[in-house]
């Protein structure tokens, strides 16, 4: 900050280069602020299997996002999708691949984890791909797994915990594969 403070003195251009300075300050400090907000949540909200009408399929890694920032930036940062991994969205009906690199499989869900909704190999650069209006869920897949896995409108997805190897969808999901 006294690099900026110093250069402003040395400065003999007028008021114009204080906001952009400024500016440039506030952005440089906000990317670092979401950044470790990523790292946070990527790193507390780790699910290892799929379950599919009571089926779980191994080795898969569905990493959660619970907070705004990882909801918004979603896949954004990945620069492939791996056959296994994925994003599971809660409490969103909407998902959008602007600024992706590659295309994804939107299964939505509602709330007990019943799929309504199968967006096959969407392309990156859709503006916004919303959700039946019983969704209260997303889970992104790479391209083609949907199909793979048999997920279909109807199926239940459940997800199990890393450290509980429970599930940890809502309680009617729990019951279904019970």
């Amino acid at each position: 900050m006294s690099y900026v403070i110093e250069y402003l003195s040395q400065t003999n251009s007028g008021f114009l280069d204080y906001p952009l300075i400024i500016i440039c300050v506030l952005l440089v400090y906000i990317v670092c602020l979401l950044s470790l907000l990523m790292k946070h949540d990527k790193n507390q909200n780790r699910l290892n299997n799929i379950v599919i009408d009571g089926k779980t399929i191994q080795d898969s890694l569905i990493v959660c996002a619970t907070s705004w920032v990882h909801k918004r930036v979603g896949l954004l940062n990945a620069a492939t999708l791996q056959k296994g991994n994925g994003l599971y969205i809660e409490g969103s009906r909407k998902v959008h691949t602007v600024g992706m690199l590659f295309a994804i499989d939107i299964i939505f869900l509602d709330s007990t984890g019943q799929v309504t909704g199968v967006y096959a190999s969407n392309p990156p650069g859709n503006r916004c791909i919303v959700g039946p209006s019983l969704t209260k869920n997303v889970l992104e897949l790479a391209a083609g797994e949907a199909a793979d896995l048999g997920i279909a409108v109807g199926c239940f997805i459940g997800l199990t915990s890393v450290e509980t190897n429970t599930i940890v969808q809502t309680s009617a999901v729990i019951k279904q594969f019970s």
